[in-house]
């Protein structure tokens, strides 16, 4: 997990296309395989769709 500043790091955030806060990305092999947008709670995110099920523990 890494916290971003998106304005110490403005570069960072337009490579990985951060438009709002918070966001999350889930990167496998060194590419981003899901974004969640908005806050949402634990487990809400513990029950987000397949595609990513090597993420748990959040």
């Amino acid at each position: 997990m890494v916290q971003l500043h998106l304005d110490e790091s403005p570069r960072t955030a337009a490579e990985y296309d951060v438009r709002s806060i918070p966001t999350l990305n889930v990167d496998r092999n060194g590419r981003v395989v899901k974004t969640v947008i908005g806050a949402k709670p634990r487990s809400a995110l513990e029950q987000e769709p397949a595609g990513v099920p090597e993420v748990t523990g959040l």
